[in-house]
């Protein structure tokens, strides 16, 4: 089998974009265990998230796989990467609760916890690294410390110091049924190794002042709620939801994505303060074309003004060129749901366009909304866009920018560069069989990628949901991976590339 994959290179200075299209054959295959029945390994089924998250220890050549389902760590030697070695496993127990997050950085592992009753504190879990010939068949664990809710993602500093733990916060119900919105908030965990770490809550108080106006520009939606529907109150910290984290090359800085209020935060590590929440720009598809429907009758890229998307980042990068730091988000999307089993009542931020074409101001974009093969299949957000006197939309906005940006840390205003729609471009002319193509949960069983081609072009389109760079003697190569196919893409500061695209 083969791994279709994109090469961009990018020219920071002049963003010129050369592509190239490369094949990559994987190395190797191993099968992980999706459960235990009476200490036996049972392999097989669909979405049981065997692999939730893996951190890598060069030391040893060691990777580490987190199965949030299945409870269990894997150790896979993989120093001859054609052949895989599973090691052994380590099962975390119900009461040390449900595995997150991962990383690993100097002869030490760390594993972010979520409490069986999610809205429960969770915690993090440190073990010693497997030291090759050791003959070791577990982990020992050498601590742990409490951090806030659903802790979602884990990193540690270049130094390895401190770890730094995003703790979402999600809402939910409590062990008596009763529904609560824990805060979000960031936990800085210092000197764990000493057996006397600091651990220091950073949370977004200092936002709840501004809450009454509304005038913040951060985007909270779970204060729209009506009142009819839940009648309790609920605070900026509390809609706030930190997800993933990058860490700057100096230790000082962790910038955290806040992926439902479209918002990145800075945050000091040293200080353990929230230095800022930077509200994203809209994307503007005015001049871009995007497939929006699964029922147009294939691929159709349509610029539709009026409309716009809120970018709503999950992964997040940094890298620098030169003196400057730049960060790259994978601007995925998110909506918040609400449903009676999970919360007690039912609510959303999202709804069908069709179903609220009446109420759109614009004559051009309500007739586009009122239409399956243009508009009217698309998630949009019932919170943003709407005059708040007239009850009219002035305009619509969908859930996630359907590609990746970069932005310079210090001017966030904008970003510097936007892949804009290449993502649908590409996809269509290299990948075309699964285009904009989803995981449908009911029908996985019986279904493939190319059944299920342009499924998501309603949703968030091709939304990349995993980003990551590294540095190659000088040359920062920047891997961006959607559900269909993955972006390579190579940066470079102060030289000029032109546009160039290889015949395939």
């Amino acid at each position: 089998m083969k791994m279709n994959t994109l090469l961009l290179v990018l020219g920071i200075t002049c963003l010129h974009v050369t592509v190239g299209f490369k094949s990559f054959k994987p190395l190797s295959y191993i099968q992980l265990p999706t459960s235990l029945n009476s200490n036996s390994e049972v392999f097989g089924g669909l979405d049981l998230k065997a692999s939730e998250g893996a951190a890598y220890d060069p030391v040893n050549s060691i990777l580490y796989v987190i199965g949030s389902t299945s409870h269990l760590m894997h150790a896979i030697d993989i120093i001859d990467p054609a052949n895989p070695v599973r090691l052994f496993k380590h099962r975390f127990t119900i009461g040390e609760g449900v595995p997150q997050a991962i990383d690993v950085c100097r002869g030490e592992i760390a594993v972010a916890l979520s409490a069986q009753t999610d809205t429960n504190e969770g915690h993090v879990r440190f073990y010693r690294t497997y030291t090759r010939g050791s003959g070791a068949t577990d982990v020992v664990q050498i601590g742990y410390v409490a951090v806030g809710s659903h802790p979602q993602d884990i990193k540690y500093t270049p130094d390895c110091r401190r770890v730094v733990v995003t703790n979402e916060g999600s809402a939910g119900k409590d062990e008596g049924g009763a529904y609560i919105d824990p805060e979000g908030s960031v936990t800085i965990i210092e000197d764990e190794r000493t057996g006397n770490p600091s651990v220091q809550q950073v949370d977004f108080l200092k936002y709840n002042v501004e809450q009454p106006n509304f005038d913040m520009r951060i985007r909270t939606p779970s204060l729209y709620i009506p009142k009819s529907v839940y009648n309790g109150d609920t605070t900026v910290a509390q809609d706030l939801e930190p997800e993933r984290i990058t860490i700057s090359s100096d230790g000082r800085t962790a910038w955290v994505t806040l992926q439902e209020n479209n918002a990145i935060a800075s945050v000091d590590i040293r200080n353990g303060t929230v230095t800022s929440v930077i509200p994203l720009p809209r994307k503007n598809w005015q001049n871009i074309g995007v497939d929006v429907s699964d029922r147009d009758g294939g691929v159709h890229r349509r610029t539709y003004p009026g409309l716009q998307s809120l970018r709503q980042p999950g992964a997040i990068a940094e890298f620098e060129i030169g003196s400057t730091k730049f960060l790259v988000t994978a601007d995925a999307g998110g909506i918040k749901q609400y449903t009676a089993a999970q919360h007690g009542f039912t609510w959303s931020d999202s709804a069908v366009a069709k179903t609220i074409a009446a109420q759109i101001a614009n004559a051009n974009l309500k007739i586009n909304a009122s239409d399956d093969e243009f508009l009217g299949r698309l998630l949009i957000s019932t919170v943003d866009g709407k005059n708040a006197f007239t009850g009219l939309y002035s305009h619509l906005e969908m859930f996630g920018g359907r590609g990746f940006s970069i932005w310079d840390t210090n001017n966030p205003a904008a970003p510097v560069y936007d892949t804009d729609g290449t993502h649908e471009i590409y996809m269509e002319g290299f990948y075309k069989p699964v285009f904009n193509t989803d995981y449908v949960k009911a029908t996985a069983a019986y279904t493939s990628p190319e059944m299920n081609r342009d499924f998501a072009s309603e949703f968030q389109g091709a939304h990349v949901s995993a980003i990551d760079v590294a540095n190659d003697n000088g040359t920062v190569l920047l891997v961006a991976g959607t559900w269909s196919y993955w972006h390579v893409v190579s940066v470079h500061g102060g030289h000029e590339y032109r546009s160039a695209c290889p015949t395939v």
